[in-house]
């Protein structure tokens, strides 16, 4: 066909695909990091490899976040818009870590951190949804984002193979393990 420009540009189904894992990993890095650290505080520290783990439970949560976060970015578009989003954001996430708190004394278990981990995985899968690569960098952003999903996987299935006590006592200290573990995985009974 004459007159027809192919576009090297164009995201194909490997950079799109790619890409949806990226912006994954980052909700899973960013949040499987922040609870990971603190279980691990939580354990007294004796858990080599929990943190790494935990990231890896939460890139299935990761990929669920973007489905209601790309129809929220919008809202965050636009400087004056953003500081409105963010502080309502942050507001809510203080919210939510009040309410886990306060679950805590009333004997909530792991259910006590639903909101607060929902709350963060969303506005992670917000926040990595407003970042569009430019096409020099999707390509490598999209190749990384793959790698680094299995890597992720194959690791927190391992760990959890491997530890099963530390695995089992992440279940009873956050939601998102116990989900994972218990429930779609069922590696802890």
């Amino acid at each position: 066909m004459a007159g027809v420009v192919a576009r090297d540009d164009a995201p194909n189904a490997l950079d799109a695909i790619g890409l949806v894992c990226a912006r994954a990993a980052f909700v899973a890095t960013v949040g499987g990091l922040v609870e990971g650290a603190l279980l691990v505080r939580a354990l007294d520290g004796a858990a080599a490899g929990l943190v790494p783990a935990d990231a890896g439970l939460w890139f299935p949560l990761g990929l669920l976040a973007q489905l209601p976060a790309r129809t929220l970015s919008p809202w965050a578009r636009g400087p004056a818009r953003r500081w409105r989003v963010a502080s309502l954001a942050a507001a809510a996430l203080f919210v939510a870590a009040v309410a886990g708190l306060v679950g805590g004394r009333l004997g909530l278990g792991a259910v006590r951190w639903l909101p607060l981990e929902l709350l963060g995985a969303l506005e992670l899968a917000v926040l990595a949804t407003l970042l569009r690569p430019e096409p020099p960098f999707r390509r490598a952003i999209a190749l990384f984002g793959l790698v680094l999903a299995v890597a992720m996987q194959l690791f927190a299935a391992r760990w959890t193979d491997a530890h099963r006590a530390f695995a089992g006592a992440m279940t009873d200290l956050a939601w998102v393990p116990r989900v994972m573990l218990r429930l779609v995985l069922r590696r802890i009974a």
